[in-house]
């Protein structure tokens, strides 16, 4: 079993929650808000503008502009991630996931011991030297809004994967399915996925039935291919893929082991799948291997915990009805 080490950035990091952009919008409007909510919006925004503008704490922003854009308040949102991150945004989802996999791809084919996840496979540039440019600026950019094909696109996947795993969930408490036959399912899920996309593709693809979403998995399929040919030397070589996507060296993967348990966890559950569960699950994926401090739901946060993923990937997790122990991190920067 290859050892996996894992590097966070050298500043200590924060990753916050899409409740928590839309409670501070909510808070900025003067909406109504419980005084202890408020009161604990307010500190946290205090608190982490104050350590980023001073270049002691990144608080990056993820892929939450796909929850919250199109919808209420998107634009008051995106201010309040902003003044957060200072402008300091992660690489999007897919990015991060295919780096991952191509680097655990070249050390399988080495068959190397252990092999390393930079935090730089998570940004652009260098977050903590960006950080520092724009402190010395008196005024950053900060852009936002999802193109309207992207956003229909995305929209349309969201709903399908909620009421995908909530079908998917009474079934397996029907059946008493565990957790931890779930999650063997869970770590199969995308060699299955691949398997059964690209038989389907080729079979309607002469009928002109394909879907705009679907040109885009097959060109994220293409590069994995394209990878391993590097790699290899050899085309379309898919027992050797599979036989990768079905390694220590994939599910070991916190991508995949992530979102693999986060996900067993959902649909093995007595308690119904809520409609940002799903997105959690994506986010929590890259945010809690690369942040020193998670904030997130209660029961996000309980399901972490439960699982051992914080300890494993040496984050602290944090709840709204756990603020205040963030609070005195925050306090110690």
């Amino acid at each position: 079993m290859p050892k996996i080490i894992t590097e966070k950035p050298a500043l200590p990091t924060l990753w916050v929650d899409t409740a928590v952009g839309i409670k501070l919008a909510k808070v900025q409007r003067g909406e109504a808000v419980q005084d202890v909510e408020k009161r604990r919006m307010i500190k946290l925004k205090e608190l982490v503008v104050k350590l980023a503008r001073s270049c002691k704490l990144l608080c990056p922003e993820g892929d939450q502009e796909f929850e919250y854009w199109g919808e209420r308040l998107d634009d008051e949102i995106s201010k309040e991630f902003a003044a957060l991150s200072r402008g300091i945004q992660m690489l999007p989802h897919q990015a991060v996931h295919d780096s991952q996999i191509f680097i655990a791809m070249e050390a399988y084919v080495n068959g190397d011991a252990e092999f390393r996840l930079p935090s730089g496979i998570y940004f652009r540039t260098d977050p903590v030297r960006e950080l520092q440019k724009i402190s010395q600026q008196r005024a950053f950019v900060s852009t936002h809004g999802l193109p309207s094909v992207l956003l229909e696109m995305n929209n349309d996947s969201r709903k399908e994967m909620h009421k995908h795993s909530e079908q998917l969930r009474c079934k397996n408490i029907a059946r008493n399915r565990t957790y931890m036959e779930q999650f063997a399912l869970e770590q199969r899920a995308f060699v299955n996925a691949m398997v059964e996309f690209a038989t389907s593709f080729r079979r309607r693809l002469p009928t002109g039935d394909i879907k705009p979403w679907e040109l885009f998995a097959v060109q994220g399929y293409e590069g994995y291919f394209h990878e391993w040919h590097r790699l290899t030397n050899k085309r379309t070589d898919w027992d050797g893929m599979c036989n990768f996507l079905v390694s220590d060296y994939f599910y070991k993967l916190p991508v995949v082991k992530i979102s693999s348990q986060l996900h067993a966890k959902l649909i093995t559950d007595n308690r119904p799948i809520e409609s940002g569960d799903s997105m959690d699950v994506k986010h929590l994926s890259l945010a809690i291997p690369l942040a020193h401090f998670v904030l997130t739901d209660r029961k996000m946060a309980n399901r972490i915990t439960e699982l051992g993923i914080d300890k494993e990937w040496n984050a602290t997790v944090f709840s709204e009805s756990t603020i205040d122990n963030l609070f005195v991190e925050l306090e110690k920067i």
